[in-house]
């Protein structure tokens, strides 16, 4: 081996990078989102996050070029922590995304959550660089304050939501359950419940020492308490329980106190049966279930709560979808040809929402597509096979040996087997009681938590050991970290792993590992002595570090926030009061997690006093946006680019930040080298300019992308259709293999056409169309939503040109392959049967099947019913009974009925049927009227102006039929004509279901049958007041009549 050289500046900053990487990365995650986005959360924290890995990975492989290790290559990667299971896991996941159904959706991930191998990989990156160079206690007091200081702000910015704070502006009540910058009640539950035993673990030594910063902690740990309370979510307050419960088992076994640990364990089981008793109805604990708070924590278990149920049924179809035997059907014809390994490899990453339409079930919500399992193993059990599962238990039973082991309660190989053999015990006990009491659905999560459970029973009854090879700190903090993932670990089996909690994950591992024993350690100074004079240049240099870095991290905090929450000067106008306090609260809260000296808490708030300038220049900026909406493709691409670039400019921002912090620590640290200053620094700044135009291309892009695609979908919810598909188009062009674009193209053409008046004019917008749509369903052949919108455009194409309904005919059976149990779908196609081919047998049988699969769903029985009434007409001979059926139909609909103008609209529905009856006999009329007065008691404004003009039609028939009353029906008529007409009025809107002049014509008529030739002048000229050009005579004339004679 070469001697040991002079430290490069390129090592240094390299090493300084790393560190910079991870510290960054835990504070912009958590706190991140872009309101430009149509991801908004996930999928733009995850492409920050790849862009951010890249550069640390340049980082990382620079520094093992020019670092002198003593140590053999294969010698560092055997003794590497974690290796194996690290290595089989990624081995797994790479397979599963070879032979996807989609490899690209696998490796790159969804635009809706961005989770795909390369997410995997880059936090895999993060946690090699923590693994590989956090060796000192300040990196680690860093890192963990990075993290607390995240959380401090969420917990903040929650508890401010839950008053009424909020500088953004959301669909939903956050006084009920606040979601902070993590975009979920759950996902910032999670967030919180994993932080809480490292802030725990912080606290405990200063009380112990007496000291004053303990007070800081324990503050946060009220705070975050308190945003985890209103949050709502039950599986992350549950696990955060149980988190800071494993974590003080282990350090009450860690000083000894084996009847302490007991008496916790007894605590913690006794807090699982009150749950499990609780959630009995009429059991021993009723009075308790309808207390508000235990309202939630009392239907867990119940299948009428909406959560519980719908979890439950996922959790019933990843099975079924895990050992399907039937293939995935493509649009394109075909069918997956790897589907007898799929057991095995699974369907791969990312893919289990389009997998999931094999097994799909509408009782989940017709409208709910799930795009993970909510639990963990039933997720890598299907979009890994039985290998990711294997590897993932495999990952997890590995950390739990290291991190129980660097704990110091693992003292021998005995004690190892006993910890795995309980752990297996009491996930295979805890699964097999929940699928006796329970069914088999309930396995998987009640799997994973007694593996939770059977861990705690070892800690609590562990062997002592005296021959601990860790320092008490590092113990404690092993402790703390176990505690967190164990928190993770329970929250994932009724939930969804976010990149915020992956990234605490992978971060809290790889800190795991730098605190074993047997980790290898990295030769952070340099091998030969420093000069005196040398140590005395480099304390300045240390002291500056300790304020430096925790102001950059600081400021950071606060930039982002304004990122957050200025999206437009108007907002900024508005709240821009809020946004200022909110930010000096995280920035009083972060300076203080993050500085350990009154005077560098100063000096750190000093350096983020500059986030004001940036406000302000931010604030600036948005005046680009303070411009009318886009009425063309050139203006929605002159304003988007405009959006896209405050995502640029805080990305550059990140990167600087980082790049800052790099320098101040890289002042104080020393790192061994090989190569000269020269070829380090060409290679390294090379190596950087690589990873930062790759990212660019891949994350940055594809984030700006979806910032188009949110500005052209707001276009489009505005009917301002032809810019929005200029933005589209673009997109397509710049990302040709994403199929969603070309989807919205297809979209908005149909909708284009459908607004268009005559065949000549829709037809080049049905062509474009057919054109996007079928791109996209090659490029994803078992998408649902280009396969559907296909069907519905050809559906559209029959009306005009019959040539097309065999071409319609194929779409809708292809696109029932690919989401066969979609009941709007049939509907659609039985509609199609029906209205466009008159096969009314075919439509029957469609919407037997659209039954069939969803027997709750009103629309079918709606659509049931309109066939049978539409139907009678043409079948004359069988009228009576399809009318009754229409009723029998109709009847159904009202039984799943609760919002009252879908029930007024029914009732509806049933008066029409009731007076077609009329035709057949008189007592129809009745039971009409009873219909319509029943859909009046629920409507107001224009809706119930409409149901008294039917009321009025059904009278003015009345009369014709029965001419002996003819004179009081004409009257009856006439009051609910008025009464509708007054109603409309008074409503201000504009009228539906009825035209008003043609209202007037009827009175008109009417008042003259009576004798009332005033009332009836009166109204013809209101009738012709409001007719077109073409009544004007007719109605010239019955004024003329009606005038009395000069």
């Amino acid at each position: 081996m070469a001697g040991s050289a002079a430290p490069t500046r390129a090592a240094q900053f390299c090493s300084g990078f790393l560190e910079a990487g991870w510290l960054v990365a835990l504070v912009v995650v958590p706190l991140y989102y872009n309101p430009f986005s149509a991801g908004m959360f996930d999928y733009d924290k995850t492409a920050v996050l790849r862009a951010l890995a890249l550069l640390m990975l340049a980082a990382w492989l620079a520094l093992q070029a020019a670092r002198a290790s003593r140590l053999p290559r294969w010698q560092q990667l055997r003794t590497t922590p974690l290796l194996a299971p690290v290595v089989v896991l990624i081995m797994a996941t790479l397979l599963s995304t070879a032979l996807s159904i989609d490899p690209r959706l696998s490796f790159f991930g969804s635009l809706s959550r961005n989770n795909g191998t390369y997410t995997l990989l880059a936090l895999l990156v993060v946690a090699l660089a923590v693994g590989t160079e956090l060796r000192q206690p300040a990196q680690q007091q860093r890192l963990i304050g990075a993290l607390l200081a995240a959380s401090c702000v969420v917990s903040v910015h929650g508890i401010a939501q839950h008053f009424g704070f909020e500088p953004a502006l959301w669909e939903y009540d956050l006084s009920l359950r606040i979601i902070s910058t993590l975009g979920n009640p759950i996902f910032a539950g999670a967030f919180l419940g994993m932080a809480m035993p490292l802030t725990l673990a912080c606290a405990v030594p200063l009380w112990q020492a007496r000291n004053a910063r303990g007070f800081l902690y324990a503050t946060l740990l009220a705070l975050q308490s308190v945003a985890l309370w209103w949050t709502g979510s039950r599986g992350p307050l549950l696990a955060a329980l149980c988190g800071v419960g494993f974590m003080l088992l282990i350090q009450f076994r860690q000083a000894g106190r084996r009847a302490w640990a007991l008496a916790l364990l007894a605590t913690l089981a006794a807090g699982a049966i009150f749950i499990t008793v609780l959630n009995i109805p009429n059991g021993p604990l009723q009075p308790l279930r309808t207390v508000a708070p235990l309202q939630r924590l009392a239907n867990m278990l119940n299948s009428e709560d909406t959560s519980t149920s719908g979890r439950s049924r996922i959790w019933r179809g990843a099975l079924r979808l895990a050992t399907a035997r039937t293939p995935i059907r493509f649009a394109t014809g075909g069918a997956d040809a790897l589907q007898a390994i799929r057991p095995l490899v699974g369907y791969g990453p990312e893919t289990f929402g389009p997998a999931f339409e094999l097994v799909y079930d509408n009782a989940i919500g017709r409208d709910v597509f799930p795009d993970r399992a909510h639990n963990l193993l039933l997720d890598a059990l299907v979009t890994s096979g039985g290998l990711g599962l294997a590897a993932t238990l495999f990952m997890w039973a590995a950390i739990l040996v290291l991190g129980m082991r660097t704990a110091g309660l693992l003292p021998d190989r005995s004690a190892t087997l006993m910890l795995l053999l309980l752990t297996t015990s009491g996930g295979i006990a805890m699964g097999a009681a929940a699928y006796i009491i329970f069914d088999v659905s309930y396995v998987a999560p009640a799997c994973g938590i007694g593996l939770v459970a059977g861990a705690a029973v070892y800690c609590a009854s562990a062997p002592n050991t005296s021959n601990h090879t860790n320092p008490t700190e590092d113990r404690l903090l092993a402790s703390a970290v176990l505690g967190t993932l164990a928190a993770h670990f329970i929250e994932v089996q009724v939930g969804i792993p976010t990149i915020t909690t992956q990234l605490l994950f992978w971060t809290l591992v790889a800190l795991l590992c730098s605190l074993s024993p047997i980790a290898p350690s990295a030769p952070l100074a340099a091998s030969t002595p420093a000069r005196k004079k040398d140590a005395k240049k480099s304390a300045p240099l240390n002291i500056i570090t300790q304020w430096l870095v925790p102001g950059l991290i600081t400021l950071l905090i606060c930039t982002t926030l304004i990122a957050d929450f200025a999206i437009s000067r108007q907002r900024v106008a508005e709240q821009g009061a809020l946004i200022i306090t909110l930010m000096l609260l995280a920035a009083l809260s972060s300076a203080a997690l993050l500085a350990r000296t009154w005077a560098d808490y100063w000096r750190a708030l000093l350096i983020a006093s500059s986030t004001l300038v940036i406000f302000t220049i931010y604030n600036a900026a948005l005046g680009a946006l303070a411009q009318p909406a886009a009425t063309t493709a050139v203006d929605a691409l002159r304003i988007d680019s405009t959006y896209q670039s405050f995502f640029t400019a805080y990305n550059l921002i990140v990167w600087a930040v980082a790049a800052a912090i790099s320098l101040a620590l890289s002042q104080s640290q020393k790192v061994s080298a090989l190569h000269s200053t020269t070829f380090a620094g060409a290679t390294t700044a090379l190596g950087f300019l690589f990873a930062a135009g790759l990212g660019w291309q891949t994350d940055v892009g594809s984030a700006q992308a979806e910032m188009t695609s949110k500005h052209a979908q707001t276009l489009e919810a505005n009917n301002r259709l032809e810019p929005a598909l200029g933005l589209f188009t673009q997109l397509t062009q710049l990302h040709a293999a994403e199929p969603d674009y070309w989807y919205r193209v297809g979209q908005l053409q149909r909708r284009i056409a459908q607004q268009n008046a005559t065949p000549a004019e829709r037809n080049p917008h049905r062509i474009a169309a057919e054109a996007a749509l079928r791109t996209a369903i090659q490029a994803r052949p078992f998408g649902a939503d280009a396969a559907v919108t296909l069907a519905r455009l050809y559906h559209d194409w029959a009306t005009d040109e019959p040539s097309k309904a065999a071409q319609a005919t194929a779409a809708f059976e292809s696109a029932t392959w690919v989401t066969p149990a979609n009941v709007y779908l049939w509907n659609d196609w039985a509609r199609f049967e029906y209205a466009t081919r008159g096969d009314f047998s075919a439509a029957q049988a469609k919407l037997a099947q659209s039954l069939a699969l969803d027997p709750a769903f009103d629309s079918t029985h709606l659509a049931l019913g309109d066939m049978h009434l539409a139907h009678a007409t043409i079948d004359t001979t069988a009228a009576g009974k399809h009318l009754a059926d229409a009723t029998a139909a109709y009847r159904n609909a009202l039984a799943l009925q609760k919002k009252p103008q879908d029930l007024a609209k029914t009732h509806i529905k049933l008066g029409r049927v009731a007076e077609a009856k009329a035709a057949l006999t008189t007592d129809a009329f009745e039971e009409a009227q009873d219909e319509f007065a029943v859909a009046a008691s629920l409507q107001s404004g224009s809706d119930l102006a409409a149901t008294n003009v039917l009321q009025g039609n059904l009278y003015v028939q009345r009369s014709t039929l029965q001419p002996a009353q003819s004179a009081q029906h004409a009257t009856t008529a006439i009051a609910f004509f008025e009464r509708g007409l007054a109603e409309q009025a008074a409503s201000g809107q504009a009228a539906r279901e009825f035209t008003p002049w043609m209202v007037q014509r009827t009175l008109a008529q009417l008042y003259f049958g009576l004798g009332n030739k005033p009332a009836a002048l009166a109204a013809a000229q209101a009738a012709q007041a409001g007719a077109p050009q073409s009544e004007q005579a007719y109605f010239a004339g019955m004024i003329n009549e009606l005038a009395p004679a000069k």
